[in-house]
């Protein structure tokens, strides 16, 4: 009689914490962010801010995939894209979560190019559910 009570307790308990756990983040939306861009035309790579990526208040952005393009002559070359100054591009497999608040996007240019650029970033926003 005994193991079968604390069987009952342990199946309790156990139910009740990984309720818990399943209660922190709840889905809200999935998100695809374009940006676009004219490089500076300096003699070096550099980052030139493309736009800003805003994640509301009691949200979480989980970024599953990020990419950009430079065109400094007549074909699109891969390049960087950073979010806040870290790079995210080329995010295959790994997971970055940004908490609520106000990022700037960067696109890395091509050296003594008035190149233009196009970078994306796509991922799921959910709420922060207390």
């Amino acid at each position: 009689m005994k193991k079968i009570i604390y069987l009952g307790i342990y199946l309790f308990l156990f139910s009740q914490i990984s309720a818990l756990k399943a209660q922190n983040l709840e889905f809200n939306t999935a998100v695809f962010y374009s940006y676009s861009g004219v490089g500076d035309g300096g003699s070096s790579a550099s980052q030139v801010s493309v736009g800003t990526l805003i994640v509301g208040p009691n949200q979480i952005l989980k970024i599953t995939a990020a990419q950009a393009h430079t065109k400094p002559t007549t074909s699109y070359v891969p390049t960087p894209i950073f979010v806040s100054g870290k790079m995210i591009s080329g995010i295959g497999g790994g997971e970055i979560f940004l908490p609520a608040g106000a990022y700037s996007v960067e696109i890395s240019d091509y050296p003594a190019s008035y190149s233009s650029m196009q970078g994306f970033i796509s991922g799921v926003i959910y709420n922060i559910v207390p």
